[in-house]
């Protein structure tokens, strides 16, 4: 996975450190994948409540698990180590901010 997308030659202290940078990613995708669950069953809280329709919970939730999954495929891939910013926090942010919207 990391191996193939670090350059030929690369020092095995250099891919031990993509590959732990990498592993932190993962289990930070996670925590981002536990709060929108989170907010998901508020959400559907509210909508048992008749405050919200639950058409915002659910969609919501899909996008959630759509955000979620992709950021964890980009990185469990290493396709994320071809950005700018290997953590994706722009993308991520942007894409949060819309789905507040």
């Amino acid at each position: 996975m990391v191996d193939a997308v670090v350059r030929d030659g690369a020092s095995s202290a250099g891919v031990d450190r993509v590959a732990g940078d990498q592993r932190r990613r993962i289990v930070w995708n996670k925590v981002m994948a536990a709060s929108y669950a989170v907010d998901t069953a508020f959400l559907a809280l509210f909508a048992i409540a008749g405050a919200i329709s639950g058409s915002v919970a659910l969609g919501y939730g899909v996008g959630a698990a759509a955000v979620s999954a992709g950021a964890h495929i980009a990185t469990a891939s290493g396709l994320n180590l071809k950005a700018k910013d290997p953590s994706l926090v722009e993308p991520l942010v942007i894409y949060a901010i819309a789905l507040q919207l």
